[in-house]
């Protein structure tokens, strides 16, 4: 997969060319019917589609966001402004272009800084840190509706709390499917900011992507965290 250099925008070119040649092959196909007023509609109605289409697609640019830290290299996938994916460590490039492929995007990403993912850069350093603040960088979910649901139901569980498949499975209302709720939290595309990571086994500590190290990483760093947070809560009430 190429991630670097100003190669955003290169599908679009390939989009014009293609939509292009077929309007091409079409108008001469067709054209000697028409008389030449109508034949330079059709031409002015594909032109004003495809500045359309174009235009769309320039908006949307794609970036591609590096971290680091003990744990090991991060990966995140923005859409103009908007997370869409975030690859923990031990994920391959094999891996990374076959899920960028199967969302539909392209494999030629900006590598560029951006405000949203300097904010974003922020918010992971401060959840590293030990903070209890929710992540506020805006994302987007793309899955089926079974696992959108179930996605939006564990980004609900409180920070430094943990749940089991099966208190998923009732909270969408589905009391019977904890092994499909499981295997929509190993397809969340957002680990950490959907924290699949807090959800458990009924008996067992569950699966979980990014490995049982560090999910048991994840849970340790956000009790020990809570434990701060309590301590300093208590003191903050003896001094007043």
């Amino acid at each position: 997969m190429s991630m670097g250099g100003d190669k955003g925008t290169t599908y679009l070119k390939k989009d014009i060319f293609f939509y292009g040649l077929i309007i091409l092959l079409v108008c001469k196909t067709f054209a000697a019917p028409f008389k030449i007023g109508y034949h330079e509609k059709i031409m002015l109605t594909f032109s004003r589609t495809i500045k359309r289409m174009a235009k769309g697609k320039t908006m949307q640019k794609y970036y591609c966001w590096k971290y680091k830290n003990h744990l090991g290299n991060f990966t995140g996938i923005f859409r103009d402004r908007t997370i869409l994916m975030l690859f923990l460590p031990g994920v391959n490039e094999e891996i990374l272009s076959f899920r960028l492929q199967k969302a539909g995007i392209p494999e030629d990403i900006i590598v560029n800084r951006d405000t949203c993912q300097d904010q974003f850069t922020k918010e992971i350093n401060d959840y590293f840190a030990g903070s209890v603040s929710m992540l506020k960088t805006p994302y987007e979910l793309s899955g089926t509706p079974f696992q959108v649901k179930v996605w939006n139901a564990v980004s609900k569980i409180p920070y430094g709390n943990t749940v089991t498949y099966g208190d998923i499975a009732c909270e969408i209302g589905n009391p019977n499917a904890c092994r499909a709720v499981g295997s929509a939290c190993g397809a969340n595309p957002l680990p950490i900011i959907i924290p699949c990571h807090r959800v458990r086994g009924q008996n067992s500590p569950g699966g979980f992507t990014g490995g049982m190290f560090l999910k048991k990483q994840l849970l340790n760093l956000e009790s020990r965290a809570l434990s701060r947070a309590s301590r300093k809560g208590r003191q903050n009430c003896h001094l007043t």
